[in-house]
């Protein structure tokens, strides 16, 4: 297992609005490149019809191999986005591509 420590943080959005809202339709919109649901709430709380307040519930929690391996398949990541394969061992350079 890799000696590498990483790290997690978890952000609390409330958001305050006048009527309801289609959350399960903003994934449908945006350019491809950004995340769309973070590019809506960014948008709507700070020039549109909704009030937000963003906050670090958690920060710099230490996370080790395991942990983050299970993380980032749980956010839909692979572990070699962290150089890391499935049972967190350190992935070398040498071997990408191979």
């Amino acid at each position: 297992m890799t000696k590498r420590t990483f790290f997690r943080t978890l952000v609390q959005i409330e958001i305050l609005h006048e009527s309801p809202v289609d959350w399960s339709t903003i994934h449908d919109i945006g350019d491809g490149i950004s995340d769309p649901l973070l590019d809506f709430i960014s948008e709507e709380i700070t020039s549109g019809h909704h009030s937000g307040d963003i906050r670090i519930v958690e920060g710099n929690e230490k996370v080790d191999g395991a942990s983050i391996v299970y993380l980032l398949k749980r956010q839909g990541t692979d572990p070699d986005f962290f150089m890391l394969t499935d049972n967190a061992e350190d992935i070398e350079e040498e071997t990408l591509g191979a």
